[in-house]
């Protein structure tokens, strides 16, 4: 399940040309759409599974010319108005709806098609699977313009979450989806547009990074929290009106963005001690080159 045929052309990370995803590796790095930064990134492959038995098969064509062939349960992400959707089969695909390309732009689909047959067909398992999406070309459509984002094997959204990004932070909004669950955000609540403070007890937002509950998180399972949290000035000094401007490495700070309680005074505590062990330092330096 969840598969491409045999044939179908990946980019890896080292290569100029794109190579068929049977001669594939585990621990090689693909090149994948980040959902997070919004960009092209490589991403490793942790897993490949190939078999041989009797498949449905869809065949998507966009209007641009691009087509690819999946199984029929092969998550796909469509995008509507700038935002991705939850995966879904590529048998459900709707006329009309926007995919991904290596193009950076989103092209409606034209066609969806069905057929059956016994083929060798290879699924795919990358990194955080929410987060990036694998660029896939049709045997004979190497040429990268034709290339697709299509989902991980392990990217079937099983939480009933609609993961969205904004602005770096990463939300999972649950509109219309009945499903007794929080709605985890990566963003502090004065960014999210919530006063400090009101957010739920047991949210994201108030479980502390390192601690055990810490790792329920989304923002730690798309690791985006370190296992010891370390905030960053840059950004702390944005959210609380010190500086006009956020931090610029945005998601690719290896930093904290979130809220932090008495950091400005414990970084200001910390200097202030500089300052005096420095100042006593020069006085017993001054008394040694006297004596």
């Amino acid at each position: 399940s969840d598969c491409l045929p045999a044939g179908t052309l990946v980019w890896v990370e080292g290569s100029i040309l794109p190579q068929p995803v049977e001669r594939l590796t585990v621990g090689q790095r693909i090149l994948c759409f980040d959902r997070l930064i919004g960009n092209m990134k490589y991403a490793e492959l942790l897993g490949r599974a190939e078999e041989n038995k009797p498949s449905e098969w869809v065949q998507v064509n966009l209007t641009d010319g691009s087509s690819l062939q999946v199984t029929g349960d092969h998550p796909l992400r469509p995008e509507e108005n700038g935002q991705a959707r939850a995966p879904k089969p590529a048998s459900s695909l709707q006329v009309g709806e926007s995919l991904k390309v290596l193009k950076m732009t989103t092209v409606p689909v034209a066609s969806v098609m069905t057929s059956e047959s016994e083929t060798s067909r290879i699924s795919l398992t990358v990194q955080q699977p929410d987060r990036h999406s694998i660029f896939a070309a049709a045997p004979g459509q190497g040429s990268s313009i034709h290339a697709l984002a299509v989902e991980s094997a392990n990217a079937v959204d099983s939480t009933g979450y609609d993961v969205r990004v904004q602005n770096t932070f990463i939300t999972a909004v649950t509109d219309g989806i009945n499903v007794s669950l929080e709605e985890p955000r990566s963003a502090p609540p004065s960014l999210a547009g919530e006063p400090p403070g009101s957010s739920e007890p047991g949210s994201s937002s108030d479980v502390p990074a390192g601690s055990s509950e810490a790792g329920s998180s989304l923002d730690v399972r798309l690791g985006k929290h370190p296992e010891t949290c370390r905030p960053c000035a840059h950004e702390h000094n944005f959210q609380t009106g010190r500086s006009p401007n956020p931090c610029t490495k945005g998601a690719s700070c290896n930093f904290c963005h979130a809220e932090h309680d008495g950091f400005r005074k414990a970084k200001a505590d910390r200097r202030k001690n500089n300052r005096k062990l420095a100042k006593a330092s020069s006085k017993a330096q001054a008394v040694t080159d006297a004596t």
